[in-house]
C-alpha cells in the first residue's frame, strides 16, 4: 500500500501486529508513506516506510512479540534500560518483551520486521535446546547483528522478493523457514540461554532421522518435526548429522528432494515442467534449483525432461 497518509500505514500495522503509542513530533504535510506486509503463520513480516519522522513507545504488556528491525534507509535511535542504541542502513536491532522501549526515526527511515510470537519462540527453543524455560522469558542482547548474522539473515530475507515483504513460498518451504529463522538468532546472537550444547544425538537417532526424512521428503517438514521423530533435540541432532554424515539436517533434506525432483523430471508424466517438479518440491528460485541440480548429477533439469520426452514420443518401429 501507497499512500500520502502515515495514519493509514499506522493503521495497518496496528491491525497486523497490535497497537502501541505512535507520534509524528515534525509531521509534514505531504508524505511518502507505504507499507508492505505479510501477517503470514508462521513469522509476520513487513516492510514499512512512513515519509515523516516517529516516535514509538511500546509497554511491556504490549510486547508480547519478538521483532527483529532492520534499517533499509535513513536512520533512528532505540533506548530500553538506559541502553541507547543507533541505527543506520543494514543495521538489524532486536525488539523483544523486556520493558518499555522508545523508538525514534527520521523521515527518511525504512525498514524491515520480522517478527514472531513470543510463545511460539519459547516452544522452538525448548525443541531446539532440549531443555526447558521453565517460564522464564528468553532475553536477547541489545546490540546490532553482527556481520556473520547480518549476512546470513539479509540472504535468508533475499527469498523474499524485491519488495522483501512478500513470503511467496512453497508450502514445503514455509514449514522450515520460520524455523531456519530461529535456529540463526539462537546460535548467532547473544541471548540469555545460550549455551555451548555440544553432545550430538545417539547413532540411533541420526539413522531414524534419516530415515523419516526419506519417508516424508514429499510433505510439509520442518526440522523440529524430524528431531521429535528422532526423540532428540534440534541442536542435538544438527549435531548429530555433521559429526555422523558431515551435513546438516536441511542439507540431507535437499539432497532427497533434489534427487526426487530427477527421478520425477526422467519419468516426466504428463505436461508436468521443471518449475512445476521443483515448486512441488519446495524449490522457490528456478535458476538456484537448475545450477544445484547440474552441480549434483552433471546436466540441467530441462535436459533430462527434453530427454525423457523425447523417449517417450519417439515413434515406435512398425512391425
Amino acid at each position: 500500500m501507497l499512500t500520502n497518509d502515515p495514519d493509514q500505514i499506522a493503521r495497518a500495522i496496528f491491525d497486523a501486529f497490535g497497537e502501541y503509542d505512535l507520534s509524528f513530533p515534525r509531521r509534514q504535510h505531504r508524505v511518502d508513506a507505504g507499507i508492505v506486509i505479510a501477517p503470514d503463520e508462521p513469522v509476520a513480516i513487513s516492510v514499512s516506510w512512513f515519509g515523516t519522522a516517529t516516535r514509538q513507545v511500546f509497554s511491556e504488556q504490549q510486547r508480547e512479540l519478538y521483532g527483529f528491525t532492520t534499517c533499509l534507509r535513513g536512520q533512528g535511535s532505540m533506548t530500553q534500560h538506559g541502553m541507547d542504541l543507533a541505527w543506520k542502513k543494514g543495521v538489524t536491532l532486536p525488539l523483544q518483551p523486556l520493558g518499555p522501549l522508545r523508538l525514534e526515526t527520521d523521515a527518511a527511515f525504512k525498514c524491515r520486521d520480522v517478527v514472531f510470537d513470543k510463545a511460539m519462540l519459547h516452544d522452538f527453543y525448548e525443541r531446539w535446546s532440549g531443555r526447558p524455560l521453565d517460564k522464564q522469558a528468553l532475553v536477547f542482547d541489545l546490540a546490532p547483528f553482527d556481520g556473520y548474522l547480518a549476512a546470513k539473515w539479509a540472504q535468508a530475507m533475499h527469498v523474499l522478493g524485491p519488495s522483501g515483504g512478500g513470503c511467496d513460498l512453497p508450502p514445503l518451504a514455509k514449514a522450515t523457514f520460520a524455523e531456519y529463522l530461529m535456529a540463526l538468532l539462537l546460535e548467532c546472537h547473544p541471548h540469555s540461554r545460550r549455551t555451548l550444547f555440544s553432545r550430538p544425538a545417539p547413532r540411533r537417532a541420526v539413522r531414524d532421522a534419516v530415515r523419516y526424512i526419506e519417508d516424508n521428503a514429499r510433505h510439509a517438514l520442518s526440522i523440529g518435526e524430524v528431531a521429535q521423530a528422532s526423540g532428540c533435540s534440534i541442536r542435538s541432532l544438527q549435531i548429530g548429522f555433521r559429526c555422523d554424515l558431515g551435513t546438516t539436517p536441511h542439507a540431507y533434506l535437499a539432497k532427497v528432494r533434489m534427487a526426487l525432483a530427477k527421478n520425477d523430471l526422467e519419468r516426466g508424466e504428463g505436461a508436468a515442467t521443471v518449475a512445476d517438479v521443483a515448486y512441488e518440491l519446495g524449490f522457490r528460485h528456478l535458476g538456484r534449483f537448475s545450477s544445484e541440480f547440474r552441480s549434483r548429477f552433471g546436466e540441467y533439469p530441462s535436459e533430462v525432461l527434453r530427454k525423457n520426452r523425447a523417449r517417450v514420443n519417439k515413434p515406435r518401429d512398425r512391425v
